[in-house]
């Protein structure tokens, strides 16, 4: 598919400038439960103006397992299957355990009133694991410089994954692949594992509202699909925007700090 694949659409939501912004990454969707702020400005292009040093080891980690497994015959079928949904859109950097996709992401439209809006789109996913019944389990790796896992980046992480699960469901389905659980692994700089946590899926009733003691380790399509919209409203909205923790003000890039509707009120 060629980049027209995204033409003809509406918007996702206007920016500061008010400007229609029609594609949105998964990291930065997810990021909105770390921080609501950083993802509206991400999602509008403000990027900071140098790479930190924790994001480069986080990089090179992530890219040395993407090559350092070998897949199965099948896990190399499901490879073969997913690279032809890969379409060329500039959507900045990503890691990816996909060869030769450099420059390309997979896509899943969103929609309002049957209407695309725009698109929500991911370089690929850190690692899977595929059966030969074509079970397929998703892993996302974080790394981090403590001892533990860093729970207060739980939820983005979690909602990456599930984002992933979503835009891949419709793609895989087709040919009988079926996604069985999603594996969210912590490391820490040295590669080495901290600990895991699994995501189950539980299509019922149950989890499709808030405020179930384990709805974050469940994937539930309406729920997930819930929450998306809720984060376009408050995008679109940004009185809606929900604050920062003091904490995770400070060692936040200027380029988002001086943007921050929140800055004076949240540091002071």
């Amino acid at each position: 598919m060629e980049k027209s694949y995204f033409f003809n659409i509406f918007k996702l939501f206007r920016s500061t400038e008010n400007k229609p912004v029609e594609v949105i990454r998964v990291s930065t969707l997810a990021s909105y439960w770390y921080c609501s702020v950083k993802a509206w400005l991400q999602a509008q292009g403000v990027e900071p103006e140098i790479e930190n040093e924790a994001t480069e080891i986080g990089t090179k980690i992530h890219n040395a397992i993407s090559k350092a497994r070998s897949l199965s015959e099948w896990e190399k079928e499901f490879e073969r299957h997913l690279k032809q949904f890969f379409i060329k859109v500039d959507a900045g950097k990503g890691t990816t355990a996909f060869n030769e996709t450099e420059g390309k992401v997979l896509a899943r439209a969103w929609k309002r009133n049957g209407e695309t809006v725009g698109y929500i789109v991911t370089h690929g996913l850190d690692d899977y694991e595929v059966s030969p019944n074509r079970e397929v389990t998703l892993i996302e790796y974080k790394t981090t410089n403590q001892r533990y896992i860093d729970n207060y980046k739980l939820s983005t992480a979690l909602f990456q994954l599930k984002l992933y699960w979503w835009i891949l469901v419709p793609l895989l389905s087709q040919v009988g692949y079926r996604i069985v659980q999603a594996r969210l692994v912590y490391l820490n700089r040295k590669g080495e594992i901290l600990g895991e946590k699994i995501i189950r899926q539980d299509e019922s009733q149950y989890y499709e509202n808030e405020n179930y003691k384990d709805d974050w380790f469940v994937y539930n399509t309406v729920k997930v699909e819930k929450d998306i919209a809720n984060i376009f409203l408050a995008f679109e909205n940004p009185d809606k925007l929900i604050p920062p923790a003091k904490f995770k003000c400070f060692n936040c890039s200027d380029a988002y700090k001086k943007r921050c509707p929140f800055a004076k009120t949240v540091m002071s």
